[in-house]
């Protein structure tokens, strides 16, 4: 779940099980092109990391997502990986649901 509004200083929080439960703060908004985020709190590996999502409209009127993550601090290097595996997943997931209008939510065991 996920609660939060578009604005700068408005907080998202995601509550996923365990103790991953990042609270991202917008810092930058130019809706709706690019919005940036910084992990304040939920998850400590993340703290004070930027996550970046910038949306381009196509010549062929599709649209491209990028998205960057800047870590605060260096990460084990398992860590990476992880991470890595799971933005894809929801990127993926997010494709899915604005293309065929259904998405691949994690399950509710957390599993991916």
């Amino acid at each position: 779940m996920l609660a939060g509004r578009g604005e700068i200083g408005a907080r998202t929080v995601w509550t996923f099980g365990g103790d991953f439960n990042p609270v991202m703060e917008t810092v930058q908004l130019d809706a709706p092109h690019e919005i940036v985020w910084q992990c304040v709190t939920g998850h400590e590996p993340w703290q004070d990391s930027i996550f970046r999502f910038r949306l381009a409209v196509l010549d062929d009127d599709r649209c491209r997502l990028r998205f960057w993550q800047e870590y605060a601090v260096e990460l084990a290097d398992d860590y990476y990986g992880v991470y890595n595996f799971n933005w894809g997943y929801y990127l993926e997931s997010l494709r899915l649901l604005c293309s065929t209008g259904v998405g691949k939510p994690v399950p509710a065991d957390g599993t991916v």
